[in-house]
């Protein structure tokens, strides 16, 4: 599994303002982001992950309003965890020039990302609570799986012990 069962590497790009060529899709697919995602998922609910799963499972066309929300809101907190989780390393991976003469590469300070790095963490705060919100309205609303009965009971239309 990767973070693609939850999120986009696209989406954790825009929310960074970086490239694919900035952070690519095989530093993204590190197992490292994907642990860290499920262990958030786990802080918020230890059944979260099976829940989404299901509703995953069901076409967007055939979900509830509740089922749509929750798939929605935890795709978005997903990408902001990962996100959450690099901009500790945003300076390293947006260069501010790249030059082909020489191999030059010059790097900004943590400054120019400041407002990035606060509006990730907010982000990350508002996306966490709209998905216990979102969550404990899915769990609420008879979000029971729905089993289908292969076996009934049907009683003899006559006694067998009597006949009659």
């Amino acid at each position: 599994m990767s973070i693609k069962s939850y999120t986009t590497e696209d989406d954790v790009r825009a929310i960074l303002g970086v490239s694919a060529d900035e952070i690519g899709d095989e530093t993204l697919a590190l197992e490292l982001y994907e642990s860290n995602l499920v262990l958030e998922l786990e802080d918020v609910n230890a059944n979260l992950q099976t829940d989404y799963f299901v509703v995953t499972a069901i076409a967007p066309s055939s979900r509830t309003a509740t089922q749509s929300k929750l798939h929605r809101v935890l795709r978005l907190f997903s990408a902001y965890v990962v996100a959450r989780q690099l901009i500790s390393s945003l300076p390293l991976f947006g260069p501010k020039e790249i030059s082909d003469g020489k191999a030059v590469v010059s790097r900004f300070s943590d400054s120019p990302y400041k407002e990035t790095i606060k509006e990730v963490r907010t982000q990350y705060d508002k996306f966490r609570v709209a998905l216990t919100v979102a969550y404990g309205e899915y769990k609420t609303t008879g979000s029971t799986a729905y089993t289908r009965t292969y076996l009934s009971v049907v009683s003899p239309s006559t006694d067998p012990v009597t006949g009659a």
